[in-house]
């Protein structure tokens, strides 16, 4: 008896460097999608550009404690605002699997800047909050025998 296995490099580590206008910029962050081998994703990541810093994290779950709910936090931070995301699901995971649902929240506040000869001259404020969620029943579909009526 044989057994054949695979491996792939899951972690992704990100390193960006950039220089303009005698400046140095770019990004550093690692991210990793299969945490121990449990299917669960984890990031960090730092970003700097002209515009500003921004610091990010993200960390998902396919199978909270075992079971079949997803769960998602992500949480990202900077000069020009922040995201925030919360969710967790049980989706349909099987033809008979009865019923599903989601939960989530989310939150964008940011600032868009408008520039003009190389000044700014609009500042455009944006903040949205979504709460939510959905809940679905499954129905299974019987095909009928040839002596059914």
């Amino acid at each position: 008896m044989w057994v054949e296995t695979r491996d792939s490099w899951t972690t992704q580590p990100e390193l960006n460097i950039e220089r303009g206008g005698g400046q140095l910029y770019g990004t550093i962050g690692v991210s990793e999608r299969n945490l121990f081998g449990l299917g669960k994703a984890l990031a960090f990541l730092y970003h700097e550009d002209p515009t500003g810093i921004t610091r990010e994290f993200l960390f998902r779950d396919p199978a909270v404690i075992g079971s079949r709910v997803r769960a998602q936090v992500a949480f990202s931070t900077g000069t020009s605002g922040s995201n925030d995301l919360l969710s967790a699901s049980l989706p349909f995971y099987a033809e008979d699997a009865s019923h599903a649902w989601e939960l989530h929240s989310g939150r964008i506040a940011s600032q868009a800047h408008l520039f003009s000869s190389g000044a700014q001259i609009a500042a455009i404020d944006r903040n949205e909050r979504d709460i939510g969620g959905w809940v679905g029943r499954g129905v299974a579909l019987r095909a009928r025998g040839a002596g059914a009526r």
